[in-house]
């Protein structure tokens, strides 16, 4: 009976050689080389990876390209889906589409200062044979600095004439959506 001693893998090596020797009981024996083929099995796709951050900056159009997925598969010619997949970790699957070719684009339009930072996606590769792997991902939500809205004057701009410099003629207002915002207000020409 001959039985392997290790794992074999058809991609590294795909037919073998051994040497087999028989001998009787009085010592004289006989050799002879045979071959032998490993079969191919399917191999499942591996090494599912975003190769650079899941990062998308906030008010981007929907369908905003977030990044990219790959995958590798030992299967010579193999044909590579990828997809959202159910289950832990999709939490925020449906804000996100996952074309077929890995690029993860957005479905919504984020905004940072009203949204959640961080977003969980759970990703499937599989090959034409449907052997596949998953995997769970992060997309982190950038804030963008977002200019100052709504300008207004407080109250209506009046000033008595003959008024030495310096004199008050009102103030103004504006508003930022970004937190923390420090405003500074100043006369332009134009």
């Amino acid at each position: 009976t001959l039985r392997t001693a290790e794992v074999l893998d058809y991609e590294s090596n795909a037919s073998r050689l051994i040497r087999v020797r028989v001998t009787d009981d009085r010592g004289a024996s006989i050799e002879a080389v045979f071959a032998f083929t490993v079969e191919d099995q399917n191999d499942p796709p591996a090494n599912l990876v975003a190769p650079s951050a899941l990062n998308i900056m906030e008010n981007q159009p929907v369908s905003s390209v977030v990044g990219e997925f790959t995958a590798s598969d030992e299967d010579a010619n193999a044909t590579l889906t990828y997809e959202l997949a159910s289950g832990a970790g999709d939490a925020d699957n449906g804000l996100f589409a996952l074309e077929a070719n890995g690029t993860l684009k957005t479905s919504i339009v984020f905004d940072f200062e009203n949204n959640a930072s961080s977003y969980a996606i759970r990703v499937r590769v599989r090959d034409e044979h449907n052997a596949s792997v998953e995997g769970v991902f992060s997309v982190n939500l950038t804030d963008l600095n977002e200019a100052p809205v709504n300008l207004v004057a407080v109250s209506s701009l009046n000033v008595a004439e003959n008024q030495p410099s310096g004199s008050l003629v009102g103030e103004f207002n504006a508003t930022d959506q970004d937190a923390n915002a420090t405003l500074t207000y100043e006369l332009v020409s134009g």
